[in-house]
């Protein structure tokens, strides 16, 4: 009886890895990288300083909310499966900075970053200055509704609730 041997293919890898291994080491990077953005807030060493100043020029002063963010892309990749993994969460929260970035740059370009340049200066250039602020400030807050998984009635009423307090 003679034995069928089988050959490798050229194109696989040494390393047989299953998906679920792959999305958990991708995970587990995201969170490194995370912590190691907000480590980098609170010291001034080398690799640290370099990854802060580089977050800070793409997001401006917004980039204090990306730690929180890539936390949260990362969990249904750990197969972390809670409230704050459902897609809305992560897609309004990613919204909500990108309208806060290009609302800081109608501001303040130093403390904008890249990315709030860049959508100020797009937003800008199609709508001039006020309908840019204006579309800008009704996505942050349309992003946070859907963030918070609320209807816009129960957002007016918290509002209107808050305002009678300090009135």
């Amino acid at each position: 009886m003679s034995r069928r041997y089988r050959r490798k293919s050229k194109g696989s890898s040494p390393l047989a890895l299953e998906k679920k291994t792959i999305t958990t080491i991708i995970g587990c990077g995201l969170i490194t990288v995370g912590i190691l953005l907000l480590i980098s807030f609170f010291t001034k060493t080398g690799l640290l300083l370099s990854l802060k100043d580089n977050f800070y020029g793409m997001f401006g002063i917004s980039m204090v909310f990306v730690p929180l963010l890539i936390f949260l892309v990362s969990l249904p990749l750990l197969s972390m499966n809670n409230r704050f993994t459902k897609v809305n969460i992560m897609a309004g929260f990613a919204g909500a900075i990108l309208a806060l970035t290009g609302l800081v740059s109608a501001f303040s370009e130093k403390y904008a970053g890249l990315v709030g340049t860049s959508i100020w200066e797009m937003a800008k250039s199609i709508l001039t200055a006020p309908g840019a602020f204006f579309v800008l400030l009704f996505a942050l807050i349309i992003s946070i509704v859907i963030t918070l998984n609320t209807s816009l009635d129960q957002v007016m009423t918290a509002f209107s609730g808050a305002f009678a307090k300090v009135g």
